[in-house]
């Protein structure tokens, strides 16, 4: 077996090779996925580069690879891309003493602390703002669900202040042009750098927008940024299981849609001229006074079981055994799938997001796996009526529409073209209570002691959970 010191040294003498090289380095060097010059290293100084070849970067690629196999919370903390970027920064900064070392394990032993400690410096602790939309027109307060705090736009500034915990003074010209809305720019006496950037802030978020404020503790910067963007929409996903079926959609971030979109609708009936309509797709909650508290209010045990599931995803340290990583795990997959669910254009698609939402939360049990655990959550006998249409079971809406999940699966174009509206809805009010129920058990079992695993949560969900029968059926 090829060990790390083996490799080290096939990229050393690959390298020293290419210093000085010959028609069989230059051949190796036009070939391959960096033609058709060949990679190169970047040199310590910063400027210039060294030329290797592409035995040398598969090498170290190798090397990032077994290097984060090797550190679970490492893998957590970076990803793949930047860890062969280190490597390979961290190789052209150590080449000359590596070449000065005999023994394989010292070689690689050196390249190795050298890694982490570039690594460690990427390293940090980071609150992320995401504008969202979320409710419209709501006098509220923040909602927190674990690492996520959403806030009005014109809180935002404070929660800006709060982290540098000390007054801002660029903060007044934001607020400045916020009142104004657009018939002000900052102003005319700042620098011109300044200016640029108190502007980029203001209009960064739409009046009508909430932010996201999530924070992400020990990670480098794109993969901090990766977990808050995921952790954020997880938090609307959650929200999303307390909204009636017709707002979910409405409820989303600003890299989902940057801002209300109107569509021109144009249609002529033989006679007559042509007629112009316009709709707008408007995201976003509306409501009377008082939405938003009754929502938050009602919720706020999922929301605070949610905030635990979502907490674990945004560090880089693995939590105990003790907090359920694998089950909050899953359901933070579940519950982002079901988010999906509620954003797709065509039924079909929601569909099979739903299933597939159901399918991650049962532990891959397929129909058979999610109607047990559904009954086992609510209390509800597979074989009684959930829909009051036609008296139809839990049994007959989970295995239809997992039928049709299957068919679309297996390549069945017809299915494409069937009725999907009613699976839809029904399998979406499943899932919405299947979650809200789960994540509610989850933190009931996490009291009592439960051991991490879906066999031991099964056995306590017959034997210890007070399961309720909500009615699944939307109007």
């Amino acid at each position: 077996m090829t060990t790390n010191g083996d490799l080290v040294g096939a990229a050393l003498s690959e390298t020293v090779a290419c210093q000085h090289a010959g028609p069989e380095q230059l051949e190796a060097r036009r070939k391959g996925p960096y033609a058709p010059f060949g990679p190169f290293l970047k040199a310590p100084s910063g400027t210039g580069q060294i030329p290797t070849t592409e035995l040398a970067m598969s090498a170290l690629a190798e090397l990032a690879e077994r290097l984060l196999s090797a550190d679970s919370r490492l893998a957590r903390a970076v990803n793949e891309a930047t860890v062969r970027r280190e490597i390979a920064a961290a190789f052209s900064e150590t080449i000359i003493s590596i070449s000065e070392i005999d023994d394989p394990k010292q070689r690689w032993r050196l390249l190795r602390d050298r890694t982490c400690q570039r690594i460690s410096d990427l390293i940090l602790d980071q609150l992320h703002y995401i504008p969202v939309w979320l409710f419209l027109g709501q006098d509220h307060g923040p909602i927190d669900v674990g690492p996520v705090r959403f806030v009005r736009r014109s809180d935002w500034l404070l929660e800006i202040a709060n982290r540098k915990g000390e007054s801002i003074p660029w903060l007044d010209q934001v607020q400045a042009m916020w009142s104004a809305e657009g018939t002000e720019g900052p102003a005319p006496d700042l620098e011109p750098a300044e200016a640029i950037r108190i502007g980029q802030i203001a209009r960064a978020v739409h009046p009508d927008q909430w932010v996201a404020c999530t924070d992400v503790t020990g990670c480098e910067q794109h993969e901090s940024r990766r977990r808050a963007v995921l952790a954020t929409k997880v938090a609307l996903d959650t929200l999303r299981l307390l909204l009636p079926l017709s707002e979910r959609r409405n409820v989303r971030t600003a890299i989902d849609l940057a801002a209300p979109i109107g569509t021109d609708q144009m249609v002529q009936l033989r006679g007559r001229d042509i007629a112009l309509g316009m709709s707008i797709d408007r995201p976003g909650v509306s409501g009377g006074p008082g939405l938003a508290k009754a929502i938050v209010e009602e919720g706020r045990e999922v929301l605070a079981e949610a905030g635990v599931c979502i907490a674990q995803a945004c560090r880089a340290d693995e939590p105990p055994a003790s907090e359920l990583p694998g089950l909050r795990d899953r359901w933070f997959n579940a519950v982002h799938w079901f988010g999906r669910a509620c954003m797709a254009d065509e039924h079909y698609v929601a569909v099979i997001m739903l299933a597939i939402s159901l399918d991650i939360l049962s532990g891959g049990g397929e129909a058979r796996g999610i109607v047990h655990l559904i009954s086992l959550l609510t209390g509800h006998d597979p074989k009684a009526p959930v829909l009051r249409k036609g008296h139809t079971s839990l049994e007959t809406v989970v295995t239809r529409a997992y039928k049709l999940r299957s068919e679309i699966a297996h390549g069945s174009i017809l299915a494409l073209h069937g009725d999907w509206e009613e699976p839809r809805v029904q399998l979406g009010a499943l899932a919405a209570a299947t979650l809200r129920e789960y994540v509610l058990a989850l933190g009931s079992f996490q009291a009592t002691g439960g051991v991490d695993g879906k066999d031991a949560f099964a056995s306590w969900l017959r034997d210890g959970w007070p399961a309720q029968t909500p009615h699944a059926e939307q109007p």
